[in-house]
C-alpha cells in the first residue's frame, strides 16, 4: 500500500547485488535469463536488443558492452528458437 511504512523484516523488501567481475560464461548466463524473460513478456527480438542497448538496463548493458551487439542479436535468436522447440 502506498501509505504503509516498510517494516525492517519485510520479505518484500528489494534487494540489488553487484557482482563486480562476472566471469564471460556468468554474462552469457545472465543474458539468456535476461532474454528468456523478455521473450515470455511477448517482446520481438528489435525490442529485446533495444533493451540491451540502453544503459537504463544496467546489467543487460553491461553484457552488450561487453560481448557486442552481434553477440546479442545470435543470442536472442537462440534463445527464441529453442523456446519454440520446446
Amino acid at each position: 500500500m502506498v501509505g504503509k511504512e516498510f517494516e525492517k523484516d519485510d520479505p518484500m523488501e528489494l534487494v540489488g547485488m553487484v557482482i563486480d567481475a562476472p566471469n564471460d560464461e556468468m554474462m552469457i548466463d545472465m543474458g539468456r535469463v535476461f532474454i528468456d524473460e523478455f521473450l515470455r513478456m511477448g517482446y520481438p527480438n528489435h525490442a529485446v536488443l533495444k533493451l540491451f542497448r540502453d544503459p537504463f538496463y544496467r546489467a543487460p548493458h553491461a553484457i552488450y558492452v561487453a560481448k557486442g551487439e552481434a553477440f546479442i542479436v545470435e543470442m536472442v535468436e537462440q534463445v527464441r528458437s529453442e523456446r519454440r522447440a520446446n
